[in-house]
């Protein structure tokens, strides 16, 4: 934007700034204005755009395997943490509570707390399931095109990589849930144990972007849904990256 004669524009540092302390502490537009002095009408087009924008930025953080090597390493981190083998991901789906309609999206991570992929932009009432196989990933999983290692030896047994999930997935080769509970033995108890134990890394993805954004802790107030989604894409980008950058 350029300077008018009756006001000067919004320059680039005030508007990250006030776009950052919005997903820090998710205080409202109306509040925000008093420590940023912008108003909130202005908020309300300079944070989305804002957020468009540190997403395409960061998008080069944020990549899923594409090489056999790639998926094997994700594999051997997960056995090496986790002790569950031939893993490629921890799945689930996340509500965002929004003004009006709430929304869905899909996400897989790494052992080590990062997100692997992620989508935003499904209605609230669709199903765990339901969202993922509305996802790109889901059509790029069906027709191969991932390029997940074959089947490997694992205790004498073959063994394909796969994704691990709860209950709201469908079973399928590539995607492994837990026992149901109606019939257990101790073989299956283990089995559930750990799987649970591996899956559980993409609850804890939730809980550090939840407490690390502030604004996801409360619906969103802007009733936009493409800016709605520019905030959550931004969140989980600025997530991988602050992971990349400081692991610890």
């Amino acid at each position: 934007k350029k300077d008018m004669n009756m006001r000067k524009a919004i320059t680039p540092n005030e508007r990250l700034t006030a776009t950052l302390r919005y997903l820090a502490t998710g205080r409202t537009l109306e509040d925000l204005k008093f420590s940023t002095r912008i108003s909130p009408q202005a908020l309300g087009r300079v944070i989305p755009e804002t957020c468009e924008a540190i997403y395409k930025v960061l998008r080069k953080y944020c990549k899923c395997p594409t090489s056999q090597e790639e998926w094997k390493k994700v594999a051997k981190d997960f056995e090496v943490r986790w002790q569950f083998p031939n893993c490629i991901g921890a799945m689930n789906g996340k509500r965002v509570a929004i003004t009006p309609p709430p929304g869905a999206g899909a996400f897989v991570s790494r052992a080590n707390y990062e997100l692997l992929y992620f989508s935003f932009g499904s209605n609230g009432r669709v199903s765990d399931g339901g969202v993922f196989q509305s996802t790109d990933f889901y059509r790029t999983l069906e027709s191969g095109s991932l390029n997940v290692p074959k089947e490997t030896i694992v205790a004498g047994r073959n063994m394909p990589f796969v994704l691990v999930a709860d209950d709201a997935f469908p079973l399928r080769k590539d995607i492994m849930k837990p026992f149901s509970r109606k019939v257990n033995t101790p073989a299956r108890k283990i089995f559930n144990y750990l799987l649970s134990r591996a899956r559980r890394r993409i609850e804890s993805v939730f809980g550090i972007i939840v407490e690390r954004f502030a604004v996801l802790q409360k619906p969103i107030s802007i009733i936009d849904l493409t800016s709605v989604r520019h905030i959550v894409m931004a969140c989980c980008a600025l997530h991988i990256f602050l992971r990349s950058k400081i692991p610890n």
